[in-house]
């Protein structure tokens, strides 16, 4: 079994509130015998004021992912490789019996055609087992048994026996892990709305010096081989990273990646380095589509 294990973060968030139209109001509400619409609101994209219960909710055909209001192909890029975006969350592709996904390109494969490479021989009709707590793990036709708990999507969280669906939080607000509920990323000021950048790096990437959270180091941790990782062997790695937004504008914001191995000067493969990078750019993604 290979492990990765990110073991300590670092967030830099530069520009910790930042400001932007007014989220979540109504400012042209037109009644007809008592049927109240609202024609002009700041909402999120793909959200719309509800009258009624004086709150945004999202449009036909988005979905609430992670305080946002997202169309099926931006919820499933939310979830990941491997996954894809449903009613209840984020859900494995499954495969048919005997075959196995390769995450990179979203087909159902034989795993015989990886097995050479983890260094074990099966026979026709056999699959790989991977030993107890472990899940095969394929992409780009690489492939390795790591951790179940490696292996959650990213609305999820390991209870220590399985990956459990996290709160459904509303928009502006994401779920906080270490503190089990949904906190508040966007707050409105006197005239316009506030987005907390620190708050919401932490709750999405990890607190400044602190755990990363499962929901980004899972992307990457379950592809030990791109960091190098042989088979039976674990290492640990530190990821530093850096936001900036141009203009204080959350459209504009950019992200950069420093993964290092801790207690080791061995540089971070580059493949290493571009999984942590895309994992990064995928997270904040998210945010920038409101």
């Amino acid at each position: 079994m290979r492990n990765l294990a990110v073991s300590t973060f670092a967030v830099m968030a530069l520009g910790a509130t930042l400001m932007g139209c007014p989220k979540g109001m109504c400012f042209f509400e037109v009644c007809t015998n008592g049927d109240c619409r609202c024609h002009v609101d700041t909402c999120v994209d793909g959200a719309s004021f509800d009258t009624s219960a004086r709150t945004c909710r999202c449009d036909a055909g988005h979905f609430s992912v992670a305080g946002q209001c997202l169309v099926q192909a931006e919820a499933d890029a939310f979830c990941g490789q491997g996954h894809r975006w449903v009613q209840t969350g984020c859900a494995k592709i499954e495969c048919p019996a005997g075959q196995t996904l390769d995450e990179a390109t979203g087909q159902c494969i034989d795993p015989g055609r990886v097995a050479g490479k983890m260094g074990v021989q099966v026979g026709q009709g056999e699959t790989i087992q991977c030993p107890d707590g472990t899940v095969l793990v394929v992409s780009a036709g690489e492939g390795a048994c790591v951790p179940q708990e490696q292996t959650c999507a990213p609305d999820e969280q390991w209870n220590g026996q399985a990956c459990m669906k996290t709160a459904q939080c509303p928009t502006g607000s994401q779920f906080d892990p270490s503190k089990g509920v949904c906190v508040a990323y966007a707050s409105q000021g006197d005239d316009t709305a506030v987005v907390n950048v620190a708050q919401w790096a932490a709750t999405s990437y990890g607190p400044n010096g602190g755990q990363g959270t499962a929901s980004f180091c899972n992307k990457f941790a379950r592809h030990p081989w791109r960091f190098g990782v042989p088979a039976g062997q674990a290492a640990n790695v530190r990821v530093v990273i850096q936001l900036a937004f141009q203009g204080g504008e959350i459209n504009a914001g950019v992200v950069t990646t420093a993964p290092a191995y801790v207690n080791n000067p061995t540089p971070v493969p580059a493949k290493g380095r571009e999984a942590v990078q895309q994992a990064a750019d995928e997270v904040l993604a998210t945010l920038k589509k409101g």
